[in-house]
């Protein structure tokens, strides 16, 4: 501060000097020295004033303005949750049937490659997880519309239909429009199982044979319990808990990664529309969707939680720690 009082000494002194007559002028410099007093110095630190609006906040404000009639897209002049709702019933679709798929193979393939470890099925079928993995999505994909929906590769080759869904004359309900484009939905639906079963088989595989390598396990086998019983009784209930884990953390990621997939099929799902409200600047669209896309996040991640918590209740202590 002793600083800042001898800048203000020498600023008065210049300011006598000057001999100013007007006094408008010197009102103004006088004010601007004076001025120097609220300074601080650079150790110094402002505590900022906390204070609680409750619901009046422009957080809540912007949220609750997002998901109503008022807000309307930029392009059409849609309401943001007309074109959203239309949308998510498709991701909703895809992914709900790829997560079943995925949950029921990749626990069924994992628990198969162990009981049939160093066996040719568990040596093909690690290195096909291996190289899915190192696939990117966007050119698998392609392969697949290229290879197995037009004919130019053989008659044999153009098993489905043309991507796209199909346009209705009439109105239909959900359902039924999704019924009707069943077959337009199964190469979608593969790719999408497909390149995230490979993951979870190849983590849940690992678990199996980490649990199976435990001093427990080798004792249980010592006293004479079979390799299968091993594998089904103790190592498979013990596992469940990174592919729970795993599966949960899925949701999110076939929710948000269905954007490549919707795109290259022509899904009108929320990844497409995304896409394209980016590409358009239509940004109350592209805002309401990050916050439904953050939203399922959590809601994954805290259902996964509750569900390891209901089967293992020995994980309730690891909780009750972290809340602590």
């Amino acid at each position: 501060m002793s600083s800042v009082r001898s800048r203000k000494g020498e600023l008065l002194s210049e300011i006598e000097k000057a001999e100013i007559h007007n006094s408008a002028q010197i009102h103004i410099l006088m004010s601007l020295v004076s001025s120097i007093d609220e300074l601080k110095t650079a150790n110094s630190f402002s505590w900022p004033t906390l204070r609680w609006f409750g619901s009046k906040n422009q957080f809540h404000y912007w949220v609750t303005h997002l998901f109503s009639k008022r807000n309307t897209s930029v392009v059409d002049g849609a309401p943001v949750t007309t074109k959203i709702s239309r949308a998510l019933s498709w991701t909703v679709s895809l992914g709900l049937i790829s997560l079943i798929l995925i949950g029921i193979l990749a626990l069924v393939i994992a628990y198969l490659q162990v009981y049939y470890a160093g066996g040719w099925l568990d040596k093909v079928l690690s290195g096909f997880w291996y190289f899915l993995l190192a696939m990117p999505t966007f050119w698998f994909a392609t392969l697949m519309v290229v290879f197995f929906t037009t004919p130019e590769y053989g008659s044999w080759t153009d098993v489905f239909p043309s991507i796209g869904i199909k346009p209705a004359f009439m109105e239909k309900s959900f359902l039924q429009e999704l019924l009707d484009n069943a077959a337009q939905l199964v190469l979608p639906i593969f790719c999408i199982t497909i390149l995230s079963l490979a993951y979870l088989v190849i983590q849940t595989k690992s678990d199996l044979t980490r649990v199976l390598s435990e001093p427990y396990m080798k004792a249980s086998r010592s006293r004479g319990l079979s390799f299968a019983k091993n594998l089904k009784q103790h190592a498979l209930p013990n596992a469940l808990v990174t592919y729970i884990t795993i599966l949960s953390g899925a949701i999110p990621s076939i929710f948000t990664g269905s954007v490549i997939i919707e795109v290259i099929f022509n899904i009108p799902g929320v990844g497409r529309l995304l896409l394209y409200s980016v590409q358009q600047q239509d940004w109350p669209v592209v805002f309401s969707i990050v916050i439904v896309i953050s939203v399922v996040t959590v809601i994954s991640y805290i259902l996964g939680d509750i569900i390891l918590m209901w089967l293992y209740p020995k994980t309730r202590s690891s909780f009750n720690i972290a809340t602590t």
